[in-house]
């Protein structure tokens, strides 16, 4: 019987040895599927900051490889602050061609269709010239680098001759015309 007692003992302390073991393998495993989870979960944010990073490189190089396109785009808009450039770049376009310009009226109006960006300028302008150099501006106002759309165009034949005011250079050989117009111009916000 004492080998039977002997036995007993090395069972007990076997039992006893075996559960520290699994308690330690249990403990050990367990902290090696927290910190893999861990792991996954820093892998997963740190993939999807780079996704980020990646995404703001591609933004700046498709900004920076944009720019001559975008300058040109923003110069079929009145900048900002521009309408009296317009409209002095108007008149310029009327003295160049031998007409005295003067503008009736200026509205600035929402863009249809409603825009956060745009708004339309409406401008009314009449001038007095030959009936070459009214006509000759209409299709310049049609060819604007800038969003422009005429709206109204009105010619009628003010006088005949080159009446006071004008210079025997200006050629009103049909008489003195006066164009009345209205342009529609689209303005940056």
């Amino acid at each position: 019987m004492k080998f039977f007692g002997k036995s007993r003992k090395i069972f007990y302390v076997a039992l006893v040895v075996n559960l520290i073991v699994a308690g330690a393998y249990a403990f050990v495993f367990i902290k090696i599927r927290a910190a893999n989870q861990r792991i996954v979960t820093l892998s997963g944010v740190i993939d999807s900051e780079a996704k980020k990073k990646d995404s703001l490189h591609s933004a700046k190089d498709i900004v920076a490889s944009t720019v001559k396109e975008r300058e040109k785009l923003d110069s079929y808009f009145i900048p900002k602050d521009g309408i009296v450039a317009f409209l002095n770049f108007l008149q310029s376009l009327g003295g160049e061609n031998n007409l005295q310009i003067k503008i009736d009226n200026v509205n600035i109006a929402p863009a249809k269709p409603v825009s956060k960006i745009f708004e339309t300028v409406k401008i009314s302008f009449s001038a007095l010239g030959s009936w070459s150099d009214a006509r000759r501006l209409v299709a310049l106002s049609e060819l604007l680098p800038y969003g422009a759309s005429l709206e109204e165009v009105n010619l009628e034949k003010v006088s005949a001759g080159v009446p006071a005011g004008f210079s025997k250079k200006t050629k009103t050989e049909n008489g003195l015309w006066k164009l009345s117009a209205s342009l529609s111009v689209f303005k940056l916000k």
